[in-house]
């Protein structure tokens, strides 16, 4: 099982200066530090946004935000991780989104495998809401792996652990995790059994899908669901499932 280890600790503390670290690489991207500097003011003025998803817009958080959305347009150049480079867009869909799952995850510490991981949504920004939780990222990708590893590293967070392999081919024990997350995977029927095995007696199983796919999954046996909407977003919901045993 190829694995990158990251980080020492939560990366929402002191600036330790992420965000000017990543604007020295932007430095000759040929504009690509105006939209950087961009991201910044954004999140900062409308940091309020993240109330949406429960979350209080604290500075450590903001900084954080920021300094993983300047390395998500950074590497993005390089690597097709994401079509969202609009810096409002950046925030409200993917880590307001994201972070809607984080009522989900009440407890203060637990086990969550995120599948097909690509940028880290939902699952690496779900740990700087979460620090106390273990997050395993499943991402076959090399490059992508790596790009999740230094975030992971620059953003200095504990207990995050890059999986460069499929979930389907992984070797996760029975009833041994509490939260299994994804966003724009597909095959949903076969992640829907296989994290039906991997969960708790108490986990849940966070999707986040359309509206249509959502009604479909629902009609899946043997499960609890509970669907809400995301905000700003007629068509995503998060979908919400727990094994009946």
């Amino acid at each position: 099982m190829a694995q990158h280890g990251a980080g020492r600790r939560h990366g929402g503390g002191q600036r330790s200066g992420r965000t000017a670290s990543a604007r020295e690489h932007l430095s000759g991207e040929n504009g690509l530090l105006t939209n950087t500097l961009s991201i910044s003011r954004v999140i900062t003025e409308r940091g309020d946004t993240l109330r949406a998803a429960g979350i209080e817009p604290t500075a450590p958080l903001l900084d954080s935000i920021a300094a993983y959305a300047e390395l998500l347009l950074l590497w993005n150049r390089k690597i097709n991780l994401t079509t969202i480079t609009d810096p409002s867009e950046i925030l409200a869909r993917n880590f307001v989104e994201s972070f809607c799952g984080a009522r989900w995850l009440a407890r203060e510490t637990g086990i969550l495998c995120d599948i097909g991981s690509g940028a880290g949504f939902p699952g690496l920004a779900l740990k700087l809401v979460r620090p106390g939780w273990q997050v395993r990222l499943f991402e076959p990708n090399l490059k992508k792996a790596a790009f999740l590893a230094e975030v992971a590293r620059h953003l200095e967070l504990a207990d995050v652990e890059v999986v460069r392999m499929r979930w389907e081919d992984a070797r996760v024990a029975n009833e041994s995790v509490d939260a299994v997350t994804a966003r724009a995977v597909g095959s949903y029927e076969q992640i829907i059994g296989s994290a039906g095995r991997a969960l708790k007696a108490d986990g849940r199983l966070l999707l986040w899908v359309g509206a249509s796919e959502s009604a479909k999954l629902q009609s899946t046996p043997d499960w609890k669901w509970e669907m809400e909407a995301l905000p700003g977003s007629r068509e995503r919901v998060l979908l919400v499932g727990a094994p009946l045993r």
